[in-house]
C-alpha cells in the first residue's frame, strides 16, 4: 500500500467517523477562501471605484483655469500688477 493510499484511506475514515469536525473544517476553509477572494477583488477594484466617485462629484476635470488680476510681464522676471 502506497503512502498516498494510506493517507486517503485514513482521511476518509476520519471524516466518516467525525462528521461534525469535517463539516466545521470544510466551512472554515470555505469562509477563509471566500473572504480572501472578496478582499482581493475589493483591493483590485478600489482605484476604479474612487475614480468613479470623484468624477461623479466634480466632473472629469483635472484642473480649473480662472482669470486672475495678475498679468505676466515677459520683460521682467516677476509677475506685475495690471
Amino acid at each position: 500500500m502506497s503512502s498516498t493510499q494510506f493517507y486517503v484511506k485514513n482521511s476518509y475514515r476520519d471524516s466518516v467517523r467525525n462528521k461534525c469536525n469535517f463539516c466545521l473544517a470544510l466551512c472554515s476553509v470555505f469562509v477563509v477562501v471566500f473572504s480572501l477572494l472578496v478582499i482581493e477583488s475589493v483591493i483590485e477594484k478600489g482605484p476604479i471605484v474612487f475614480l468613479e466617485v470623484s468624477e461623479n462629484t466634480s466632473g472629469e476635470i483635472d484642473g480649473i483655469v480662472t482669470p486672475s488680476q495678475y498679468w505676466l510681464n515677459f520683460k521682467e522676471p516677476f509677475i506685475g500688477y495690471n
